[in-house]
């Protein structure tokens, strides 16, 4: 939603969504504010122990922070 692109967009889904299971996250690009590339690290790490409650991400600083017009 950050970039207005689907994931892995030069595969057949069926090939994205192994990735995904594997635990194999696309690469964040870094125009996105390290704010924000830290928050979607931590969504997406595929080991449930190591993924923030949704409690911790809502505390988050890319959370917090006001949008920007």
């Amino acid at each position: 939603m950050l970039t207005a692109k689907v994931p892995y967009p030069d595969m057949e889904w069926t090939h994205a969504l192994l990735k995904i299971g594997r635990g194999i996250p696309q690469k964040i690009l870094n125009t996105l504010s390290e704010d924000a590339r830290y928050f979607i690290a931590k969504c997406v790490q595929a080991n449930q122990k190591d993924r923030p409650s949704a409690a911790q991400l809502l505390e988050h600083p890319f959370v917090k922070r006001p949008l920007q017009h």
